[in-house]
């Protein structure tokens, strides 16, 4: 039978979270679910709008510029016929 404890706690110096209830027997393995209880910091941001903040690259990866890349490119569709 599967067992639901609320506790609410504060996290501790070192970023440490203690949960103690009378209800869970020692020993007992147990899922553990962290839910902060205050809102979303203003610093975080989605993964859209971090890539849309990058500075645009110089060039791909794995070519020394756009043309090599794109020639890359069109020597791999050239080959799919």
């Amino acid at each position: 039978m599967k067992t639901f404890v609320r506790v609410r706690t504060r996290v501790l110096p070192g970023r440490r979270i203690e949960v103690s209830d009378p209800s869970l027997p020692e020993g007992e393995e147990v899922d553990v679910l962290v839910l902060s209880a205050s809102p979303p910091s203003s610093k975080s941001i989605n993964l859209y709008e971090w890539f849309h903040r990058r500075p645009p690259q110089p060039k791909p990866r794995g070519a020394e510029s756009w043309e090599a890349y794109e020639q890359l490119l069109k020597r791999e569709r050239d080959a799919w016929e």
